[in-house]
């Protein structure tokens, strides 16, 4: 659900514009292609971060530069159109686009899924093969069992596949322990958000749940104590 205060309508943005990309450590040809970044000499993974609704790429700005000062690799994307007018599938098949050509095919990467970002995340695991080649999955207040809020807003179809009991959720979620059990999985969350209603609805019956406490839904991503947990989970191989 909207991971910021400012409701601007100059945020939204054209379905027919194309996407932007943050590129890190990428190869640019002369043709404005991009060049996977196969370097596989690094021991840690890259890390892709996926933002929800709203949001842009630079909502992660402090969450990007605390990663790379620890040493990794991250890479963003802006997912377009960021105001719910697509639906979740679609977001979810420019994000595997994203990796594949930031990274290849073939190399592990870590999933780190804002809010709606989890969302996609998660239908990217599951549905669209990156159970294959993703190590750890972290989702951050993630609505995996939907937010009340978004019967508010049912006007355009990536919202009200937010809803509770929708579809696109129920199907998600008939074989998440099984599909999220063969990966590190952690939902962080915070029990006072006023997006996710209910907060718990982050929480899921796999994996590791941690609440921490943050004053705002869209906090929780430039918080320190956010981006410990991250870097402590992503550093545990077991």
């Amino acid at each position: 659900m909207p991971d910021s205060s400012d409701s601007d309508a100059s945020r939204f943005i054209s379905a027919n514009d194309p996407p932007a990309v943050i590129h890190q450590d990428a190869a640019i040809d002369p043709t404005g292609g991009v060049t996977p970044n196969t370097d596989t000499t690094s021991t840690r993974n890259p890390v892709f971060l996926v933002h929800g609704i709203i949001d842009r790429a630079y909502v992660f700005n402090s969450l990007r530069a605390f990663l790379e000062r620890e040493g990794w690799t991250v890479y963003a994307l802006d997912l377009i159109p960021n105001d719910g007018r697509a639906r979740l599938e679609v977001l979810a098949q420019q994000l595997a686009v994203f990796i594949d050509r930031q990274v290849g095919r073939d190399r592990p990467i870590d999933l780190i899924g804002f809010s709606m970002g989890g969302l996609v995340s998660r239908y990217y695991i599951q549905r669209l093969g990156g159970l294959d080649r993703v190590d750890h999955f972290i989702s951050i207040c993630a609505p995996n069992h939907g937010t009340r809020l978004a019967f508010l807003m049912p006007l355009f179809a990536g919202i009200r596949q937010m809803c509770p009991n929708s579809d696109f959720l129920n199907d998600l979620n008939q074989d998440a322990i099984d599909q999220l059990g063969q990966i590190n999985y952690t939902s962080l969350w915070t029990p006072s958000d006023l997006m996710i209603i209910p907060a718990d609805s982050a929480r899921m019956p796999i994996g590791r749940n941690l609440p921490i406490p943050a004053k705002m839904h869209a906090w929780t991503v430039s918080d320190a104590r956010y981006h410990a947990e991250i870097a402590a989970t992503l550093l545990n191989q077991t």
